[in-house]
């Protein structure tokens, strides 16, 4: 997500002057803090619906030559997903 991304690059690299005006400083934190958990948000989603897809591909054996790129996701999500019934 480039867009998040750069949100929360222009957040950390608005000018200090800002610091003095507390509203404006505050608004600042609330864009920033709202940008990464959209991007977190996003990640968590990505990592889910191709856990999701690699599962169902498993499961109804389309299986190809090659399967790392069923694999690899299954693990990604045992490794960073936090709910227990997804994993």
């Amino acid at each position: 997500l480039h867009s998040v991304d750069h949100i929360i690059e222009l957040c950390d690299n608005v000018h200090a002057n800002i610091a003095s005006h507390a509203q404006l400083n505050g608004q600042k934190q609330n864009i920033r803090d709202e940008a990464q958990r959209i991007q977190s948000e996003s990640e968590t989603l990505s990592l889910r619906s191709t856990a999701y897809l690699a599962s169902a591909c498993v499961y109804w054996r389309f299986l190809g030559d090659q399967l790392n790129p069923l694999i690899r996701p299954l693990m990604d999500a045992l490794k960073k997903e936090v709910d227990p019934l997804i994993q």
